[in-house]
């Protein structure tokens, strides 16, 4: 299988399992809730969204940071900063979050549940389908930079489609003009690393302001930011080896 067809492959695994995701929480309940998040934590954002990108980028050689000029880094990280103020104070999240700041308990409850599902839209959205579709070289050109940065806007656009069980467009089209601001960030500094920051902190900020989660159950929480862990380790673990197995000068 050739990198585009396993970008496309898994961009349809990840969608496909946010949806089923999303039903089973609603199918099942609030009685239900803790058995209904496994599938959401573990399933959906360690499995399909955090472990299936990185076994592609370890089967084909991509770097989830790639050398690139000190320019367009910098132009990168540019991108990626308006997309953080817009994501912040265009919401208005930033100032509600500060003005009524949460526990320290909810904070870290918000981290386990949305580090690995930014992780997941990160490596899907802005690394991988990007990189299958307009080519992993360093070097883009406009063509294929523009390509990139549609890709990832259409792609993050799709996923909370799919969120909102393909039944309003509203949050999709806020995250696809978020979506052409991050890919535009991630395609210049080829930084997923970078990128994923920036996706957090808008993401963090954001459902923190919305106040729906603070009573979700910890324990499916913890399952799928272990799983996520585990993948990522597991991840800098081959490539580790894989570094040092190489010639000198290769």
């Amino acid at each position: 299988m050739s990198l585009r067809a396993y970008a496309l492959f898994a961009q349809l695994v990840w969608l496909a399992c946010w949806a089923g995701a999303q039903l089973l929480v609603e199918r099942m309940g609030p009685a239900m809730l803790p058995v209904s998040l496994y599938a959401f934590t573990v399933g959906y954002a360690a499995l399909a969204g955090v472990a299936l990108p990185l076994w592609g980028a370890r089967r084909y050689g991509l770097r989830l940071s790639a050398p690139t000029a000190g320019g367009r880094r910098g132009a990168g990280i540019a991108a990626l900063t308006v997309a953080v103020l817009a994501g912040l104070f265009g919401s208005g999240a930033a100032q509600q979050v500060v003005a009524e700041p949460p526990s320290g308990a909810v904070l870290v409850k918000y981290f386990f549940l949305f580090a690995p599902m930014a992780a997941g839209i990160t490596l899907h959205a802005f690394f991988l389908l990007p990189r299958g579709l307009a080519g992993p070289q360093d070097h883009l050109r406009p063509t294929t930079l523009a390509l990139a940065v549609g890709v990832s806007a259409l792609s993050v656009g799709a996923g909370f489609w799919a969120d909102q069980l393909f039944r309003s467009v509203d949050l999709a089209g806020v995250q696809l003009v978020l979506g052409l601001f991050l890919g535009l960030g991630a395609a210049l500094s080829r930084s997923a690393l970078w990128t994923y920051f920036a996706y957090l902190l808008i993401m963090q900020f954001n459902t923190l302001e919305e106040a729906k989660y603070f009573d979700f159950p910890w324990a499916p929480l913890v399952a799928g930011f272990i799983v996520s862990t585990a993948a990522l380790v597991a991840y800098g673990a081959a490539t580790a080896r894989t570094r040092t197995r190489r010639p000198p000068g290769s």
